[in-house]
């Protein structure tokens, strides 16, 4: 018997818990974002995304959370956070995006409060 589909995800602050029934669930989302390590699929998908994902039987619920760049839903649900920049890097946003977005900030905000973090730093210029 076929389980009922997950309604909505739930994305409480603090880290993601990530069990077995997760990897399970979000594994079709998974495989699509693991492939898109190769440049000729991440043009298939640029071009058609839709049509890319067609052959991976997605449920409406996890085309949804594609469609509209639901990022921390994504992770929420199972999706590897190591695999999904390949995705969000093909709808043409950068990672600071992703990662404000999954924050709920601006960018500005996001930045602000990780420089040390995403900042180029050049080691030769330390102590200058």
């Amino acid at each position: 018997m076929a389980k009922e589909p997950i309604k909505d995800i739930e994305t409480p602050e603090g880290p993601v818990t990530f069990t077995a029934e997760h990897s399970q669930r979000a594994y079709k989302l998974n495989e699509i974002c693991y492939s898109l390590k190769q440049e000729k699929n991440r043009e298939i998908f640029r071009a058609d995304y839709k049509k890319y994902i067609e052959k991976y039987d997605l449920s409406e619920f996890e085309i949804k959370m594609i469609e509209n760049h639901e990022w921390l839903k994504m992770v929420h649900y199972g999706v590897s956070a190591y695999v999904i920049g390949k995705m969000v890097d093909c709808f043409d946003q950068s990672f600071v995006e992703m990662g404000a977005m999954m924050r709920g900030e601006s960018q500005k905000e996001f930045v602000d409060r990780n420089v040390p973090l995403i900042k180029n730093y050049n080691k030769d210029e330390e102590g200058k």
